[in-house]
């Protein structure tokens, strides 16, 4: 029997409506038993409970009021903040390996296998409804975590297993030489310390190592089997700039971009992160989570990297724009101002998925590496919002590149619908 049947039949045993104004929200929702049930509870709020246990009933699931219950942040927190507001449900408790949520779709397959993949547990639904969840997310979660902050909150497992050396796979050697890595990793410690004593950095050095960088990429695009054989492992406050400077010049060929303007890309991505030489050591360096007041210092690091560029280096304007909106987002929810992503340069757009990309797989004072995979997850169920998709979509086949099937594998239910 389908569930419209079902419920309506329950709703008659129950006495809840007349018949007449029952007939009149079947023909108003269009027989969606759904609508017929929220049209209920705006006619009669009272019974908002009892209405949930017989839609509860319907689905052969048990009805939560969200309203009893103590939600306890440990157990919330298992599942990540953006999966929670996609999918509109919430984590109520936990017994052994499954995790009982709150949802007002329980049969919505792709979001709890979803779940289940995350949090490697079960997962046993149970209806609530959806502006019930959507109040109690709104309070839980007071500040707005980025996609790196979701990584560190809840996949920093700090097990063995996660520590995977994805920059240089087994079989896949990278195709940087030690000699080069020596040279841009002192290049990069010159750059980012002389910023730090509040000198100007020399252009010359960055432009050598755009130069460096990108007859590098030039020389052994061809042999490339996976795109982590253009990152490095050393330390991440020197190669995280670095192999955002790498991979965005890789992007840049895929792209068909000139030579020209690969090597505008490149510096402009290996000076993303300058302004943090601006930010007070003792927040820069914080292994806990910053509080409120010092994560509005650190959103500043993009505006004092533009006026380094700018007004210092007196770098062209096409290039101080994408240190300065780096961390802007398509969707008008980044910083510092704001923008949306029709006013966001290509070069922005591309600096911006791979500052992400590799900030989530890489280990950090406040929290460890997690997988390629695990990243790539992240970024195709949230970073449809946030990015352009296309993009995204382009810089994900050359992370895969030759193991595509793997791919298709893994994110079946995400990328191929």
């Amino acid at each position: 029997m389908q569930k419209n049947e079902i419920f309506l039949k329950l709703l008659e045993k129950e006495q809840m409506i007349s018949y007449e104004k029952l007939q009149e929200l079947i023909e108003i929702n269009n027989n969606n038993a759904f609508d017929i049930l929220l049209s209920l509870v705006k006619h009669l709020p009272s019974e908002k409970n009892r209405l949930g246990r017989i839609w509860g009933d319907s689905l052969t699931v048990a009805y939560a009021d969200l309203n009893k219950v103590h939600l306890n942040e440990k157990i919330v927190g298992k599942i990540p903040k953006e999966l929670c507001k996609k999918y509109n449900l919430i984590a109520l408790y936990q017994f052994g390996s499954v995790l009982t949520v709150a949802t007002s779709d329980p049969f919505n397959e792709i979001a709890l296998n979803t779940i289940e993949q995350y949090i490697d547990l079960q997962v046993s639904p149970v209806f609530s409804f959806p502006d019930n969840i959507y109040k109690e997310l709104k309070i839980f979660y007071k500040d707005s975590d980025s996609l790196e902050a979701l990584a560190s909150k809840y996949f920093a497992s700090g097990k063995e297993s996660d520590k995977v050396n994805y920059s240089e796979p087994v079989s896949q050697k990278s195709l940087i030489s030690n000699e080069t890595k020596k040279y841009l990793v002192n290049n990069v410690k010159n750059l980012l310390t002389a910023c730090e004593q509040n000198k100007v950095p020399d252009r010359a050095i960055c432009e050598d190592s755009c130069e460096r960088i990108t007859r590098e990429i030039s020389d052994k695009f061809h042999l490339i089997q996976c795109v982590s054989q253009f990152r490095i492992t050393d330390e991440y406050a020197y190669s995280h700039s670095i192999n955002v400077a790498m991979l965005s010049a890789v992007m840049g060929k895929i792209l068909g971009f000139s030579d020209t303007r690969i090597k505008e890309l490149t510096l402009s991505a290996l000076l993303h992160d300058i302004g943090k030489m601006r930010i007070p050591k003792e927040i820069l360096n914080k292994a806990d989570r910053l509080t409120r007041e010092e994560q509005e210092i650190v959103k500043k690091h993009p505006e004092w990297g533009y006026n380094i560029a700018r007004n210092f280096m007196h770098l062209p304007e096409q290039i101080c724009e994408v240190i300065r909106d780096h961390h802007e987002r398509k969707d008008g929810t980044g910083y510092p101002r704001g923008v949306r992503g029709y006013k966001l340069s290509l070069n922005t757009q591309v600096v911006s998925i791979i500052d992400i990309y590799d900030a989530l797989i890489s280990d950090r004072r406040y929290k460890k590496a997690i997988s390629q995979d695990k990243a790539i997850n992240i970024m195709l169920l949230e970073g449809h919002v946030p990015f352009d998709f296309d993009l995204m979509y382009k810089f994900i086949v050359l992370i895969y590149k030759n193991e595509f099937k793997n791919l298709k594998e893994n994110f079946k239910s995400v990328v191929y619908g």
